[in-house]
């Protein structure tokens, strides 16, 4: 990979392991001596997620989110709850705009799922994303249920243009769903896709397993 690549970490939908994927490929990317930061630009929740980042990959340049919420919504959610203006589309932007333009590898961190709405006009992340032509790496379940919402989601992603550098399934992984999943996408998408394994969600044990599908998840996203 290159100096100035994006890395949008996008997912099916909440507390699916984003963060934690963020972290690991943040460490892969530590370890293999990449010039790297992480964005999270709107946190919903408190305590964020820059803490998580910070225990699995301290070499990270772990940067401020540009809006920062206390309760666990959706960013237009929170804000109302919060008797905030809102999320404010033109200063997300510009953000992006400089940080895209600086040296070293981006790992951007989405809120919630792919299509959550940043405010009343139902924008999301990736609207704003689209045109800096981010890798893509989506983060999704691997047992019941995850079949529809996993191929809604790539199949919305790659309409809109992103390059789809992998599918992550986090936690445990039932094998007849990645392969309906990779039959059904084969049906619809003329595009073949990468699937990744990551079983491990606990940040206990971060430090010690996964190191093998971490490893392989890193070296693809080196060769983007």
């Amino acid at each position: 990979m290159s100096s100035k690549n994006l890395i949008y970490i996008t997912s099916t939908d909440t507390d699916v392991g984003k963060t934690f994927v963020s972290g690991m490929l943040c460490r892969g990317l530590a370890e293999q001596g990449h010039d790297h930061h992480y964005w999270k630009p709107i946190q919903s929740g408190s305590p964020g997620d820059r803490q998580v980042i910070k225990q699995i990959s301290p070499e990270t340049n772990i940067l401020e989110e540009a809006y920062a919420f206390d309760r666990p919504l959706s960013p237009d959610q929170a804000a109302e709850k919060q008797n905030h203006l809102g999320v404010d589309l033109n200063k997300i932007q510009t953000c992006l705009d400089k940080l895209s333009s600086q040296e070293g590898d981006l790992i951007i961190e989405g809120v919630g799922g792919v299509r959550v709405p940043l405010g009343p006009e139902s924008h999301s992340l990736a609207d704003l994303l689209v045109v800096h032509k981010p890798i893509v790496f989506i983060v999704t379940r691997g047992e019941l249920g995850t079949i529809n919402h996993t191929c809604l989601t790539i199949e919305k992603t790659w309409q809109q243009g992103f390059d789809v550098g992998g599918i992550i399934f986090s936690g445990a992984l039932n094998p007849d769903n990645q392969k309906s999943i990779e039959s059904l996408l084969a049906r619809h998408i003329n595009q073949d896709f990468e699937f990744f394994h990551l079983p491990t969600v606990n940040l206990s044990e971060a430090k010690n397993k996964d190191a093998e599908n971490k490893g392989k998840v890193t070296e693809h996203a080196t060769r983007l």
